[in-house]
């Protein structure tokens, strides 16, 4: 028998050079890869040279050739394309786009249809080919294409905002403030003297330049529209721009000026006088919103701090309850403490609603019997000059509020009214239940038919006119003279009453006082929240893992819990706590404050239940749960605790949180 029958075809074919011959015939770039031996062990010459490599060295180069000639963006979805090939049907083919980098260092765009070529004893996919067609000219058509449509939408939106503006003049300048566009030129002056060569400082007053300059570099920095007055020496006239950002995406490339004369109003000596008190008072507003600001982080510091001292006081408070038996006399002072501690708890929470940081809590209130409570308050800082008379009704009129904010309400209107009294007079505060119909639709956005508290404050003052009286909701609002008023109380007032659901009527006539109603929803006994049944203190035999940087806090909670039967472990750190759970610790809770050093605590707990995913987390902090709820606590399926708490408190969350359904 001749040597050539012994050997397989396709040996005697490639001998012949019969498959490089019919690889090279096809109008293709013909390629066979080994998915085992993770390598090309066929390429066409066609393919080779479009790479830049020989047919040998695309074979002998492996899997390394991938990342040669593959373009980066493309290579990871191309390796998980070859992955799927692996559990391809015999008859299928599959298609992908990629890009190559071709001989000269340009990138090239394939378009290849590939299919099982052989397959294992196991019956895997072992090699496959592909015939790929370079289609870079159609994927820069299509790009092209969608370049031209965006650029067209563009410059449509860009000319329509312009003429659609009734402005004298209209140009558009780009970054370097150079004209691209001009729909008006002054006599003397050539269209192509200005496009791509004069900027809009070459016709103003050298004054207005730093204004010009700083309306611009807001549009262009920020994307703000703002306007600005100008001078033109060579017309003898004043212009109002208004400056507005042309966007290429998300990036403002260029600026529409729109321009009208306002000569006649700029030359009004009482307009000018009036301009510039405008803008010493806005200039002082937000100095004073500042100074406000700056405070409340300071109060909402303070309140944090104020808490954890008053979560130590509130403890010890609870262990000393232990040492005494029920009726000695010192279980008064000890309820004496706990009441000190809860006007401690309280004065916080006003911090945190000055600071912004205190959630609204909705309670059942009795209006008339808050006014009993607060009227020596009110005493206080009215002056015994004005006399004060409270009118209420003998029963209870119960609305849903915050009952720290409604006394906000209360004691702003009564500063506002003693302020409207310089020299004397009388306030009328009188509480009644009345009735909203229909009719009164008309008088607001707010106003709903129903039945509400009505909250009355009448006062003999100074009055408003009617401008004044259509400003007086407007934050920073006022009046009053420069130092004596923040112009925020009746902004808050009025925020205050809308999301308690209520709204406002005044009334008032200059020289013959003010009267403010205060409208708040009238609830039945028990509408408003359902009440929380009490259960006996419970504690438990788990161990808990305890966090806190706050030495007292740590100290007592530790105490407390062990009290409640739990086994304790203590850090006062956030690392050295994931530390101690990374290295095996056994334990059942996770108590941790929210703000520690190292590592906070919400990081702490993600970190853990990544450890743990059955872990049960409960956060403390001195801030309000709605400061950390952006943090995605809620999201770990984690309780809060807000701090100053008490042993109850304590054990009703750690036991809510060990005996929730685990999911």
């Amino acid at each position: 028998m001749d040597e050539p029958s012994t050997k397989k075809l396709s040996d005697v074919f490639r001998e012949a050079g019969l498959i490089d011959r019919i690889g090279d015939s096809i109008p293709g770039l013909v390629y066979v890869f080994d998915l085992v031996e993770r390598r090309n062990v066929f390429a066409n010459r066609h393919l080779a040279d479009l790479i830049g490599y020989s047919t040998e060295q695309v074979g002998a180069m492996g899997e390394d050739i991938l990342g040669s000639v593959i373009h980066p963006d493309d290579l990871p979805r191309l390796l998980r394309h070859q992955e799927a090939i692996a559990s391809l049907a015999d008859d299928q083919v599959v298609e992908i786009e990629y890009r190559v980098r071709a001989a000269g260092g340009d990138w090239r765009w394939l378009h290849s249809w590939e299919s099982v070529l052989t397959r294992g004893e196991d019956g895997q996919t072992r090699m496959f080919m592909g015939i790929a067609h370079d289609v870079s000219a159609r994927v820069r058509a299509e790009d092209d294409l969608r370049e031209s449509e965006r650029r067209q939408a563009e410059s449509e939106q860009r000319w329509r905002s312009i003429a659609e503006n009734p402005f004298d003049f209209v140009v558009v300048i780009d970054r370097d403030y150079k004209y691209t566009y001009v729909n008006f030129v002054a006599p003397g002056i050539e269209r192509d003297a200005l496009i791509g060569k004069a900027t809009p400082f070459d016709f103003v007053s050298k004054d207005d330049h730093a204004v010009m300059k700083a309306a611009f570099e807001k549009v262009f920095n920020e994307g703000r529209a703002t306007s600005y007055d100008v001078y033109v020496p060579t017309m003898d006239q004043w212009y109002a721009s208004l400056v507005g950002p042309i966007r290429d995406g998300e990036v403002v490339t260029h600026a529409s000026v729109l321009t009208r004369e306002i000569t006649a109003e700029k030359r009004s000596q009482e307009q000018a006088r009036q301009a510039e008190l405008h803008v010493r008072s806005m200039e002082l507003k937000l100095a004073q919103s500042a100074k406000l600001e700056a405070v409340g982080q300071l109060a909402g510091g303070i309140a944090h701090d104020f808490n954890n001292l008053l979560t130590g006081i509130a403890g010890l408070t609870d262990l000393l309850a232990e040492r005494f038996e029920a009726g000695d006399p010192s279980q008064d002072d000890l309820n004496d403490l706990r009441n000190a501690i809860a006007r401690g708890a309280g004065l916080a929470r006003q911090l945190l609603t000055f600071s912004r940081q205190q959630p609204v809590t909705l309670t059942e209130i009795d209006v008339p019997q808050l006014l009993d409570e607060n009227i020596r308050m009110l005493r206080r800082v009215i002056p015994e000059n004005v006399e004060l008379e409270v009118v209420k009704p003998s029963r209870a009129l119960l609305t849903r509020a915050d009952r720290t904010q409604l006394e906000q309400v209360l004691l702003n209107l009564a500063l506002n009214a003693r302020d409207a009294m310089p020299q004397g007079g009388r306030l009328q505060l009188s509480l009644a239940a009345v009735e909203i119909g229909e009719e009164s639709l008309h008088e607001g956005p707010d106003v709903r038919p129903g039945s509400y508290v009505q909250m009355r404050l009448q006062d003999s003052g100074t009055g408003m006119d009617a401008d004044t009286l259509a400003h007086i909701f407007e934050p920073f609002f006022t009046t009053k003279p420069i130092g004596a008023g923040t112009g925020l109380g009746l902004a808050v007032v009025h925020g205050i009453v809308k999301q308690s659901g209520g709204f406002i009527r005044v009334r008032s006539v200059l020289g013959q006082g003010s009267t403010f109603e205060i409208h708040l929803p009238e609830v039945e006994r028990g509408e408003a929240l359902p009440v929380t049944p009490t259960h006996p203190r419970r504690g438990g035999m788990e161990t808990v893992l305890l966090v806190e940087d706050d030495a007292l806090a740590l100290r007592i909670t530790t105490k407390l819990l062990e009290l409640l039967g739990y086994t304790v472990h203590c850090e006062e750190r956030g690392d050295l706590a994931l530390r101690r759970i990374e290295s095996g610790l056994a334990f059942d809770l996770l108590l941790t404050d929210v703000l520690l050093p190292g590592l906070d605590g919400h990081t702490l707990a993600a970190r853990a239940r990544e450890l743990r995913p059955d872990l049960r987390v409960v956060f403390m902090s001195g801030y309000t749960a709605d400061v950390f709820a952006e943090k995605g606590w809620g999201e770990l399926g984690a309780s809060f605790l807000a701090k100053p708490f008490n042993q109850d408190e304590l054990a009703d969350s750690l036991r809510s949180a060990l005996d929730a359904p685990r999911v």
